[in-house]
This record gives C-alpha cells, structure tokens and sequence, in this order.
C-alpha cells in the first residue's frame, strides 16, 4: 500500500513536470558543462555587441536590437524576441565555432521579428572566423557576408 502511495505521487510528480515543460533532452544536459577547449579570447571577454549587418543588409531600425555579449565560455544575447546562449571554442586564431544554442520559445508579436530571429540563430550556429576591427565585430561562414556587430 505504501509503495503504491509513493508511486502515485511519482507519477504525479512526474506528469506535472511534463505538462509544465521541465523535460531536458541530452543536448540540453549536455549543454550545461562547456566543452575542456572552449575560452574566448581575452578581447572578447565581457564585452557586449548589437547587430548592426546581417548578410549584407542592416536591420529594420523598427524592430527591437539584437545582442550578442561574451562571457568566460560562452555568448549569450537576445535575438529580438528570445534570449539565447551558446558555448563558443576558437580553435585557431580567427577561427569560431559555436555548439549547444539554446533559446527560449517565446512567440514573437510581428512575424518579422521572427524571422529575423530565425535567421540570425541559423547564421549563428554556421559561424567559422571571427574578426575584431576596433568597435566593430564580424562574424562569417565561408565566403557570405555573414554578421557585424558594433560594440556597445
């Protein structure tokens, strides 16, 4: 009887957690320790960025910034409507890879916000060089325009 009172509370427990969203993948365990190699560099530490170019274009100056800042280990900012976060590793010099972007999954109020969102968090997540030019910040993946940043 008693065993089947603490299984049911279980249950319970457990049902609650799941409607309410707490459910983590692995990646998302994953994401809670950064990866041994990842340091950003000294430069970067600290420092908070808005957007200012995205594939060749500038943001529509009616839609709320997006935020990049450097942390130890990782990059965390605001992509218009969702906060984000990633672990960053520079495996060379000017070189940039980003792993475990999160973000949160709020519904954005005008559709090209989101998409906005969207794909400044793709372009993110393809990044490979990185290039610091006084208060401005580029980040690209091959050869496209990719992002700049101005430093605030």
């Amino acid at each position: 009887m008693r065993t089947t009172a603490l299984s049911a509370r279980l249950l319970v427990i457990t049902l609650a957690a799941v409607v309410s969203g707490a459910t983590w993948t692995a990646a998302e365990a994953r994401a809670q320790d950064p990866p041994a190699e990842t340091v950003v560099p000294g430069t970067l530490v600290n420092t908070t960025w808005r957007l200012i170019e995205m594939d060749g274009r500038a943001p529509e100056p009616d839609l709320p910034p997006v935020t990049l800042a450097f942390g130890p280990a990782r990059a965390e900012g605001s992509g218009g409507c969702n906060w984000y976060s990633a672990w960053l590793e520079f495996p060379a010099a000017r070189q940039v890879a980003v792993s475990y972007l999160t973000a949160t999954r709020r519904d954005c109020l005008h559709p090209r916000i989101m998409d906005r969102e969207v794909r400044y968090l793709e372009a993110l997540e393809t990044l490979e060089t990185y290039r610091l030019d006084g208060d401005r910040l580029f980040l690209a993946a091959g050869t496209t325009p990719g992002l700049a940043f101005r430093r605030e």
